[in-house]
C-alpha cells in the first residue's frame, strides 16, 4: 500500500504499488468525503522515487458524467501523489466518487 502520509480527507482508498527490476508501478481508486481541488492520495516511499528530483506527470481519466475528461496525477520529488484539477471548476473532485490511475515509471 502506498502509506498515507498528506493524505486528502478521504471515504474510501485502495492504492498500491510494486517495484520490478528498476520499473514502479502504481494502481490506485480513491474517492474523497469531500469535494476538492488537488487533493493528496499518499506519499510515495523515498527509496521508491525518480532519481532525476523532478516532478513527474501522468493522465488519469474521469470516466463518468458524459464526455470522458483527462486530469494529471503528479509524482512530486518529495514522492506527494497529488490529482490535478483539470478545469476552472471549483472543487473538480466531487465527495463519493471513485478516481482511478494507473501509472509507472523507473528509479535508478
Amino acid at each position: 500500500d502506498v502509506p498515507e502520509t498528506n493524505i486528502s480527507p478521504r471515504y474510501g482508498k485502495n492504492i498500491k504499488y510494486l517495484k520490478s527490476g528498476n520499473t514502479v508501478y502504481v494502481r490506485g481508486s480513491i474517492s474523497f468525503s469531500a469535494s476538492l481541488n488537488n487533493p493528496c492520495c499518499g506519499t510515495m516511499p523515498s527509496d521508491l522515487l525518480p532519481d532525476d528530483y523532478q516532478d513527474h506527470v501522468f493522465t488519469a481519466w474521469n470516466l463518468l458524467g458524459g464526455v470522458p475528461t483527462a486530469y494529471p496525477v503528479v509524482l512530486a520529488k518529495d514522492g506527494k501523489i497529488t490529482l490535478m484539477n483539470p478545469t476552472s471548476t471549483a472543487q473538480w473532485f466531487e465527495a463519493g466518487r471513485a478516481y482511478n490511475f494507473n501509472f509507472n515509471y523507473h528509479i535508478g
